[in-house]
């Protein structure tokens, strides 16, 4: 019986064991330029970036209002011993999307750019540089950026190798989001099922606040586990956050119907009003990111 109950914590400890194995990455935190605006020609190797502003990873740049592209570049040098391998370049969870280049080839997005804009901040890749860049000892990255915020984010970058990357973009990548959608799914059925109670008992109140918790919930950790978005701007995002709020409305009403304490009325007054306000000022702060985190602080 032990055995049977550690056995989910074995697997995760060897699958955790199996991705540490010779899992090297180089940090990039120095070096970085960056300039507001958007021209394509910064994409090339070539292109002269030494009156732009100077940035440390992590930091945050400023821009002008909400919603603006900017370009950040710097020569990255490949560690001795893997000049012309093929290694891979770690994006951190950015706030923003971009495009990424390396001497002036483009190698991968993480996000999209507008017209279709979307970025998931709890979403980290690795994308791969090509031997044939590596191998006189240094690249070029650009990254050609766009953020829907007036103050973009940037976490940290690094360098990678192909074991590194295969960790970030599966090992990673499963827990920072996939296993939302998973929680989601389950959440969702969960709510469903307590609605078909309530449908063959309409006196038991306590299980319709339930089910409308659990499918609020549902909504909250689906928006936290899609790589995209699906509506425009920060709609959902913002529905999102509101759905957190309503979830645990309706749990408080679950629980003080469930043990049938007193004052219930006026906590329905006061849940719908809480759910009003928040739902309100994540939808007024939609057009910028940095806003809509702030309202929340």
């Amino acid at each position: 019986m032990k055995l049977k109950f550690l056995s989910p914590f074995l697997f995760f400890i060897a699958v955790f064991c199996a991705y540490g194995q010779e899992r090297l990455s180089w940090p990039l935190d120095e070096g970085w330029r960056y300039s507001l605006g958007d021209d394509m020609a910064r994409a090339e190797e070539s292109h002269d970036d030494s009156g732009w502003s100077l940035l440390s990873v992590p930091g945050r740049i400023e821009l002008d209002g909400a919603g603006q592209y900017f370009w950040l570049r710097a020569t990255v040098g490949i560690p001795a011993g893997y000049r012309g391998e093929t290694l891979w370049f770690e994006t951190g969870k950015a706030g923003c999307a971009f495009d990424v280049y390396a001497d002036g080839i483009y190698i991968g997005s993480r996000g999209s750019l507008p017209p279709r804009y979307f970025t998931r901040m709890q979403q980290n890749l690795a994308l791969l540089v090509p031997a044939s860049l590596t191998g006189d000892g240094s690249v070029v990255l650009a990254l050609r950026c766009y953020y829907n915020g007036s103050e973009a984010f940037l976490p940290g970058f690094a360098l990678g190798t192909a074991d590194h990357a295969e960790f970030v973009n599966y090992l990673q990548n499963l827990f920072n989001m996939r296993v939302y959608i998973i929680l989601s799914v389950i959440c969702l059925f969960l709510g469903s099922y307590f609605i078909a109670q309530f449908i063959s008992r309409p006196d038991d109140r306590a299980s319709i606040y339930y089910a409308l918790s659990l499918i609020f919930i549902a909504f909250y950790f689906y928006d936290m586990g899609t790589e995209r978005l699906f509506l425009d701007g920060l709609v959902q995002r913002a529905i999102g956050r509101a759905s957190l709020t309503a979830s645990l409305g309706f749990l408080m009403l679950f629980l003080m119907k469930f043990f049938e304490a007193p004052g219930i009325r006026i906590v329905r007054w006061v849940v719908a009003a809480d759910i009003g306000l928040f739902t309100f000022a994540f939808l007024v702060n939609i057009g910028d990111d940095s806003a809509d985190r702030k309202s929340v602080v």
